[in-house]
């Protein structure tokens, strides 16, 4: 096997997981698999040479692994600080940029949103990183980010759906539960 091959392979295995947590409604799921996802990546951008990509994936999968935990949201602000010295140490061109503005602008989703707000705050990350990996050259990101805004696109539309036909479905219980409120 070659180093190439190697370095691809562990690019993919985190992109098949990153698939498999976007196409999760629960957010749990969600949190832990991209967690998984973002390990492997961050291994696979050290043996790319993109230490700011390896950086923030590995804070990624460390914040995804802890917001998993719950009531984590007064430790956030710690999440947010080693964005500064990776983005100090490791940025040396543009395209360095992306992966520590996506560590943050995720970090806030993760900590702060649910449902679909985070999914939609999540879908700009992975465009972000899309440029990053096309620079890079990473088979694995470039597939792992097109599957995730793909799976992440019909997950909004089925948790869409869902509020929707909640919404229908308990339409009447509201407008009765209005109507006895007027009368009081």
């Amino acid at each position: 096997m070659s180093y190439e091959f190697f370095v691809q392979l562990i690019g993919m295995i985190g992109c098949s997981l990153g698939v498999v947590a976007f196409l999760s409604k629960r957010d749990l799921a969600l949190r832990v698999l991209l967690g998984s996802a973002a390990m492997f990546m961050s291994v696979h951008f050290i043996l790319l040479g993109s230490l700011a990509g390896a950086g923030s994936f590995f804070l990624t999968g460390t914040r995804s692994f802890m917001s998993a935990l719950g009531k984590m949201k007064p430790y956030a602000p710690l999440f947010f600080l080693p964005y500064i010295p990776l983005a100090f140490y490791v940025v040396h061109s543009w395209v360095e940029v992306l992966p520590i503005v996506t560590g943050i602008l995720g970090t806030y989703a993760m900590f702060y949103m649910g449902s679909i707000g985070m999914r939609v705050a999540l879908m700009v990350c992975s465009s972000l990183w899309l440029i990053h990996h096309i620079f890079y050259g990473s088979i694995g990101g470039i597939a792992l980010e097109i599957f995730i805004i793909s799976a992440n696109a019909i997950t909004l539309t089925r948790l869409y759906m869902d509020q929707k036909r909640e919404a229908q479905l308990f339409a009447p219980l509201r407008a009765s539960f209005a109507f006895n409120q007027s009368l009081r």
